[in-house]
């Protein structure tokens, strides 16, 4: 059963849509999602039973990207980008496609991604690293 996700919205231009990761909700995204919205229509979403957004007896990720398939059409999006940490992240290259879909991995996005766990000061520069790359 679809539920449909609470979501805050930013910005004009391409729709970008940012999903959470588990514990999480859409204000985690909120700095990050001001920034973008300078070049994208940001769409920060709460994935279900998270944040503002419904709960549900079953979470799996096949629910969750046909919940933020649904909550992104009935916005009015039909093609849009997606970001996602942690289990926000599988459910973007999980399912979020339908499964006749064919993807081309060469437009799928991951020069300088580097998967380890990080710590102090190593993760504040992680993080602040990307931030400066950021158009002000």
């Amino acid at each position: 059963m679809i539920v449909p996700l609470a979501a805050v919205e930013y910005g004009a231009g391409p729709p970008l849509a940012i999903l959470h990761g588990l514990f999480g909700s859409s204000r985690n995204w909120a700095s990050m999602a001001q920034r973008l919205a300078a070049h994208h229509r940001v769409i920060a979403i709460d994935l279900r039973n998270h944040g503002a957004s419904p709960w549900a007896e079953t979470m799996d990720y096949r629910e969750m990207a046909d919940d933020v398939r649904a909550t992104l059409q009935a916005r009015g999006y039909d093609r849009f980008a997606l970001l996602g940490h942690s289990m926000g992240g599988k459910v973007a290259m999980l399912g979020i496609p339908p499964a006749e879909m064919a993807i081309d991995w060469n437009q799928v996005i991951f020069k300088g991604l580097e998967i380890k766990g990080i710590y102090g000061r190593e993760m504040f520069e992680t993080w602040y690293k990307p931030m400066r790359l950021l158009p002000r």
